[in-house]
């Protein structure tokens, strides 16, 4: 007798049967996957159904609006169970049969359920044998009657794509017809759909936001959104689905389960000119003067009256005493002071022969002032001068 050591083995059908409850239960698993998402399971509860007879099928049966209410409710798969001393098929059992469709008979299936928003590219996948018929909210999707007549699939025998236009958030309808023509007969449907949601990213003048536009985002994924101002701009706000987010430069959206909207606005960068003025006048504007980038910003000085614009410093650099100063394309911080000095005169002081005066020549005198001039032996006059006049004294 011969022996196997280290593996078990195991009959056909118990391996068969094991390998369709794999498929079926991962198969029928809600997911939260972005592509593929189960919306409605094979095996699924809230059916409603008719068994009855061809030429007692119930007008616009198809339509979401028909009243079922007077349908039985159960629980797919519909079918019968397999026959004694004919091949077997598999999903024709207990395990997978749950709710019993006469032969002779045809079965009308009707099941309401809901797509979120951003469901598409959605798909009726269709476990049949023998014949069906498939309608998404009232519209015949299968292209007629579709045959199979052979024992139904654990993944389904046909699989047929919804227009997009037939597409509702929320509350859909499927309706069904299943077709009994001889033998076993079997039902179930599943519908797959890929849960894709939009962010509508847009940037004003200025700068930036990338990704940008329409941006396609996955079920439950997460998108992040880095906003970008140009040189001498800065991030004025971000918005998000209609709230200010303040100035940032990026945003992620986490877990995406619908539709969002970020948009971004930019103003120039601003520079601060301080500006100050030393005694005796003014300089406007003054203070922390704010400055947008790469503008051009002008100051003007304004002496006291008998004073005069003495210097100008431009950050620490003299350049001179002009009436004003202007910073043109302005892109950093910058400091600008002024000093003010008293208007001066000369007079001028000259002796004659035989004499001298003191100080003579060209005497500076600032405005206001009383110098006094002497004269020396030999000199009968005496001189004062007096807001640059000279003025003589016997």
């Amino acid at each position: 007798m011969s022996t196997t050591r280290g593996r078990l083995l195991l009959p056909n059908f118990v391996f068969r049967r094991l390998l369709l409850w794999f498929v079926l239960f991962f198969t029928a698993l809600p997911s939260r996957a972005q592509l593929d998402s189960v919306l409605v399971p094979f095996g699924g509860a809230n059916y409603k159904y008719l068994i009855t007879k061809a030429q007692t099928i119930p007008r616009n049966y198809e339509h979401p609006t028909f009243d079922d209410s007077r349908w039985a409710a159960a629980r797919a798969a519909f079918g019968t169970l397999s026959i004694p001393n004919t091949p077997p098929c598999p999903l024709n059992d207990t395990a997978f049969v749950k709710t019993f469709w006469d032969q002779s008979r045809e079965i009308l299936l009707r099941k309401r359920f809901n797509l979120p928003a951003g469901a598409q590219n959605v798909r009726v996948t269709v476990a049949i044998d023998n014949a069906v018929q498939v309608y998404f909210n009232g519209t015949d999707i299968s292209g007629g009657i579709r045959y199979h007549d052979d024992c139904a699939s654990a993944t389904g025998d046909f699989t047929f794509s919804v227009p997009a236009s037939l597409l509702r958030v929320g509350e859909n309808v499927i309706a069904v017809r299943g077709f009994w023509q001889s033998g076993k007969s079997y039902l179930d449907i599943k519908v797959l759909g890929d849960i894709v949601f939009t962010i509508t990213a847009t940037a004003g003048p200025n700068g930036s936001i990338a990704p940008s536009g329409a941006v396609s985002v996955n079920y439950g994924a997460n998108q992040t959104f880095t906003i970008t101002p140009n040189a001498q701009y800065r991030v004025a706000d971000v918005v998000v689905d209609g709230n200010s987010q303040g100035s940032i430069t990026s945003y992620t959206f986490t877990n995406v389960t619908a539709n969002h909207t970020i948009s971004a606005t930019f103003v120039p960068e601003s520079h601060t000119i301080t500006a100050s003025a030393g005694a005796n006048g003014t300089i406007t504007p003054s203070g922390a003067v704010v400055v947008s980038s790469g503008t051009n910003q002008l100051f003007t000085f304004t002496p006291d009256p008998h004073y005069h614009v003495d210097s100008v410093f431009v950050d620490g650099v003299h350049v001179g005493a002009p009436a004003s100063y202007e910073f043109t394309n302005v892109i950093a911080d910058h400091s600008i002071l002024v000093k003010f000095a008293i208007d001066t005169y000369v007079i001028t002081a000259t002796a004659q022969a035989n004499g001298a005066i003191s100080p003579s020549g060209s005497v500076i005198v600032a405005h206001g002032s009383s110098p006094t001039f002497a004269g020396q032996e030999g000199c009968r006059e005496c001189c004062r001068a007096r807001s640059g006049t000279l003025q003589r004294a016997w």
